[in-house]
C-alpha cells in the first residue's frame, strides 16, 4: 500500500478522489487543491478568493454552497468537501 506524508489529507490525493471528480478534470483540481494549499490567508475564505478570482463574500458563498466553513482550513477538509468545493467554485 502506499504511504502518503502524515500532514497530506484526502483532498490532496488524487487516488482517493477518482471516484468524485472526473477523470477529464483530474489534472485541473489537483492544480486547484494545490492552489489552495499553498495560497496565504487565514481560514478557507481568505484563502480562496485569491484562487478562484473572487471576492471574499463570494468566496464565502461558495464555501456555504460547499458545506464547509469559512475559517476552516485545507487540512480539515475531507474528500467529499474537497469534490463539492471543486464543483461549487
Amino acid at each position: 500500500m502506499r504511504q502518503r506524508h502524515a500532514s497530506t489529507r484526502d483532498g490532496q490525493d488524487p487516488t482517493v478522489n477518482a471516484r468524485l471528480v472526473p477523470a477529464d478534470q483530474r489534472h485541473a483540481y489537483e492544480q486547484f487543491v494545490g492552489d489552495i494549499f499553498t495560497a496565504r490567508g487565514r481560514g478557507m475564505a481568505a484563502i480562496l478568493a485569491p484562487v478562484v478570482r473572487s471576492s471574499a463574500p463570494a468566496a464565502r458563498q461558495i464555501l456555504s454552497a460547499a458545506g464547509i466553513h469559512p475559517a476552516s482550513l485545507p487540512r480539515d477538509l475531507d474528500a467529499a468537501q474537497w469534490a463539492r468545493l471543486w464543483s461549487k467554485r
